[in-house]
């Protein structure tokens, strides 16, 4: 989780990270630590539930109708 804060660009950019002053905004892991233990169940059960209805909605057939596949054995 401290290398997805500190490196992937999208989720950096998605908690307004991107930079301060010129200089990128780094998180020691203490600090992604303390801070994810304070997301109590409620919120934690809220997320999964968004997430479930995001896969739900990847994973789901097409509605174009079944699609075709083959494989060698």
């Amino acid at each position: 989780m401290t290398e997805l804060a500190n490196q992937r660009l999208s989720l950096r950019q998605m908690l307004q990270l991107e930079t301060r002053d010129g200089n990128p905004v780094r998180f020691a892991r203490q600090t992604i630590i303390t801070n994810v233990s304070l997301i109590n169940t409620e919120n934690w059960q809220r997320i999964h539930a968004i997430l479930l209805v995001i896969e739900y909605e990847l994973m789901a057939p097409s509605q174009q109708g079944p699609e075709q596949i083959s494989c060698d054995s």
